[in-house]
């Protein structure tokens, strides 16, 4: 029993993120410290969003998702902007989610600052 006055402390569940919910942030890691190919080959076909920044000439691009742009730094997309699949994909994504209407206005701004990196050159 609690005594009165005195408030009762919750304990928050908290979980480690799946092996899933990690792959991306590997794969872009790898991507941006320049990994051999060798090794970046060696996981191919482990998840659709490591197929798209590590073996883009092989990905098909309906299997792209758009939320994954949200999470990645201007790092990342000045690295992927060097690529012409990779940036093609993201254009193509970005421009048809303009034409909807099913974002918020801080996805949208951050969508904007990635198609102003993949129209740098």
């Amino acid at each position: 029993m609690i005594p009165s006055g005195v408030k009762p402390v919750s304990i928050i569940h908290d979980s480690f993120p799946s092996v899933d919910d990690r792959i991306g942030e590997v794969a872009a890691y790898m991507l941006l410290k320049n990994y051999p190919s060798s090794i970046i080959e060696k996981f191919y076909g482990i998840c659709d969003e490591y197929d798209f920044l590590l073996n883009p000439a092989e990905f098909k691009e309906d299997l792209f998702q758009l939320e994954w742009l949200l999470r990645y730094s201007d790092n990342l997309c000045e690295k992927l902007n060097e690529c012409s699949i990779q940036k093609q994909i993201i254009i193509n994504s970005i421009e048809k989610a303009f034409m909807g209407n099913s974002l918020s206005e801080l996805q949208l701004k951050r969508l904007f600052r990635i198609y102003q990196i993949m129209e740098k050159h």
